[in-house]
């Protein structure tokens, strides 16, 4: 059975470990890509080996390290004043990251200067045949989320008058009353991700863009 105090542990700790994962990932992010990308950007063979590129990455890395620290220092002060915050250093650690990748990776894009993309010949892409299939597929979202409706209404009448509806950072169970928004949230939440999906799904069969092997400009 999991008590207040043991809850009061389980947070930190994991956000602890997610939060040094995280750091340890945007160090080591220019380690794992292949060799013509430098933070994302492409790059030459000579620029990714002068000494240019190489400051960039370990200031980088460098301040990588300084946002982990910060956001650890962060979140074990906030352990123990304000509980309820302890969530807020993860926030911070991945503003702070992105925003450190995003700008290391700007100076890459302007020390590296213009890159002339050799000419290219592509090919058409034909995916009329696969249309159909691909679009009563999407449907397929909606029918399960219809069926969580329907068993959320035929069963409303069964549920208790008081609902759990989360457990604060104390450990305290806060619940809310039975009303249909209430009962009915997770698929009001998984109807929005159902319509981006849908639009998603077929943007991409519908719409794909095919290439003229003479232009390597995109034709729709």
């Amino acid at each position: 059975m999991i008590t207040v105090s043991s809850i009061e542990l389980i947070l930190p700790t994991f956000l602890t470990i997610i939060s040094v994962i995280l750091g340890i990932f945007y160090v080591v992010a220019p380690s794992l890509e292949p060799p013509d990308r430098v933070l994302g950007a492409k790059v030459t063979e000579e620029f990714r080996k002068s000494n240019k590129c190489k400051q960039i990455i370990k200031q980088y890395r460098i301040r990588g390290v300084m946002i982990v620290v910060i956001s650890l220092v962060l979140g074990g002060v906030l352990l123990f004043e304000v509980s309820p915050l302890v969530p807020f250093p993860i926030i911070i650690l991945l503003i702070l990251g992105s925003v450190n990748y995003v700008t290391s990776r700007k100076r890459v894009i302007l020390e590296r200067g213009e890159i002339k993309e050799p000419n290219v010949r592509y090919a058409v892409i034909d995916t009329s045949k696969k249309k159909g299939f691909g679009v009563w597929f999407l449907a397929l979202p909606w029918l399960i989320l219809l069926g969580m409706l329907i068993l959320g209404v035929v069963d409303y009448h069964s549920i208790p008058s008081e609902l759990p509806f989360h457990i604060n950072s104390n450990g305290v169970i806060a619940y809310a009353p039975k009303d249909p928004v209430n009962v009915l949230l997770n698929q009001i939440i998984n109807a929005f991700f159902a319509l981006y999906l849908h639009y998603s799904g077929y943007s991409s069969i519908c719409f794909k863009t095919a290439y003229k092997p003479s232009l390597p400009r995109r034709v729709l």
